[in-house]
Order: structure tokens, then sequence, then C-alpha cells
């Protein structure tokens, strides 16, 4: 029976990240959206692009999903205007089509050559594969490009709108969720390693640690709308780096063979009383001369650094 539930119901973490409040908040906009526009004479062409698009663009937070909208707009206009001047000079035929991709990846690749807009691709494929005709039957870029313009820029507006309704009344609950969720993590780290003494285990939890980096800039992206004052953003996310950098010196130190595992038994208490973030709590700074190098035992100082960030993680939760 618990089997079965854990396949049908959300995880905890998911609980954490309000994955049903984003079913709900993506029930709302796709409803709204075909409400709208499905009978639309011009976006109504082109349901797919709208309700793509705002799906990329929803978002826990304003900010954020205005960020996106804006990103997808600029890679649109990227690869429908590169498709079509493509498309404009020589037509659609087999070499026009895939050197519109070709072209529209290579602009991409000038202005950032980490990473190529699917977005942008996208939108290159759709301006050769859904061309759009003029009064007199003539296949037209130009209504192409508006089509899809249009049809994103309405799914990007219904976004926007609902990231903003919903943040209002939930973005309170948001930070202390994230941070449940990391320092959740960080704890599950710490008790498998007191726990467990083999290299692939270790290993594993340690590249768990590197990824846990993504989520807290995920926490940080999100601060614009959480009204944090910038003090406060420093302070919490160093000292969550700080917390995660920890982790992972300390796995790392007992994977190598000449050391002897560090005991840590002072840091899982501290983690556990930095999950329940007693209000009470207060912690001096921690004195200069006291470092891993120079102090005897180095799980004395992971100790007094995890309970300094108690309570520094919570001024940030009151603030």
């Amino acid at each position: 029976m618990d089997s079965i539930k854990k396949r049908i119901l959300l995880s905890r973490e998911a609980m954490l990240f309000d994955s049903p409040l984003y079913i709900l908040k993506s029930f709302m906009s796709v409803m709204t959206a075909y409400l709208l526009f499905h009978n639309h004479s011009i976006i109504g062409k082109d349901m797919i692009s709208l309700l793509f698009g705002m799906m990329l663009t929803l978002e826990p937070v304003t900010v954020s999903g205005l960020r996106s909208g804006i990103s997808q707009l600029k890679a649109s206009w990227l690869g429908g205007v590169t498709s079509a001047v493509v498309l404009a000079i020589f037509g659609v035929n087999w070499i026009t089509i895939p050197l519109a991709v070709a072209i529209t990846i290579y602009v991409s690749l000038i202005g950032n050559w980490k990473e190529v807009s699917a977005v942008a691709i996208f939108t290159a494929i759709y301006m050769t594969q859904y061309i759009q005709y003029n009064a007199s039957g003539m296949p037209s870029v130009l209504l192409t490009l508006r089509l899809r313009l249009l049809a994103l820029t309405a799914g990007i507006i219904i976004a926007v709108f609902y990231n903003f309704v919903f943040s209002k009344f939930f973005y309170k609950k948001m930070l202390h969720k994230r941070l449940t969720y990391v320092l959740e993590k960080m704890h599950y780290f710490l008790t498998t390693y007191q726990s467990v003494s083999d290299f692939n285990t270790l290993n594993r939890i340690k590249n768990e640690a590197m990824s846990l980096f993504k989520d807290i800039d995920v926490i940080f992206s999100h601060t614009p709308d959480l009204r944090m004052n910038a003090n406060s953003q420093v302070r919490l996310i160093s000292e969550l780096k700080n917390l995660n950098h920890y982790i992972i010196e300390i796995i790392l130190y007992s994977m190598t063979p000449q050391n002897e595992r560090v005991a840590i038994d002072e840091v899982v208490v501290a983690y556990e009383n930095l999950m329940k973030l007693h209000e009470n709590l207060r912690v001096e700074e921690l004195p200069d001369h006291m470092s891993p190098e120079t102090h005897n035992e180095r799980a004395v100082y992971y100790s007094a650094v995890l309970l300094l960030t108690i309570e520094k993680i919570e001024s940030v939760i009151k603030a």
C-alpha cells in the first residue's frame, strides 16, 4: 500500500517546491488562454505557440517569469528575422530550410557561445513549416512572423499575470519551503556520510551536494520578488553556499585513502538544530583564529559554522 502511495503521490521535495500550486496555475493559465484566444482571427491559428510559450514563462515569482518571457521574445525575433531573410531571398526549398536553422544557430552562438536558444531554433523551423498566406494566396514570411510573435506575446502576458497573482498570495511561504528543501538535503548528505563508508556512496552524495548549488542559485534568482534587502540576500546565499562547500570538503576529506574519516557527530546534531530554526538561538561570531587548518578537531569547526548559520538564516526569514 505504501509503495502505491509513493508512486501516485507527489514527493516531499515536490511539495516543498509548490508543485500543487504550479499544477493549479498551469490549469488556470491554459483555461484562460483557450477561452480568450481560441476563436481569435489571428492568434487562434497558432494556439501551440501561445500555450507552449506561456508554460515556459510560468514561474513562482513575477520577475523570473517576465525575464523568461522577454528572453523568448528576443529568441523568436532572432529565429524569425533570420529565417524570414533567407526565405524571402531564396524561397522555401530543401536547402533553405536547413540553411535558415544553421544561420539561426550561428547568429545565436555569436551572442552567447555557451548556449543555443531552443526557442530561436523552434522559430526558425516554424517559419519554414507553418507558412501563412496573404489575400492573393502567396506565402508571406511577414504574416508568418506576425502570427508567431502575437501568439507568443499573448501567452507571455497571461503567464505574467498569473505569476503576479500567485506570488502575491504564496511568496511569503516560498522562501521558507525552499530553505527547508536545501537544509534537508544537506542534512541527508551528512547523515549518509556518517552511516556509510564505501567509496561509491560517498561519491554519489558528493555529486548530489555539488548539484545542490543549482537549487541555491534558484533561490537567489527569486529574491527580487521576495522583497529582501541586498544585505540579507548576500548573507543568505553566501552562507548556504559556504555550508554546502563545507559538506563537500569533509566528504572529499574522508574519500582520501591516507586520511581517516572525520568525526562529525557534532555536525549532524548542529544540522538537526539548524532545520528546526529555533527562535531564541543566539550564536557569537566565530573567532578569527578558528579554522579547519589550525583547529585540532575539524568537526568542532564545522559545528561552529553550522550553528552560526542558524542565526543568519533565521534573520533572513524573519526580515
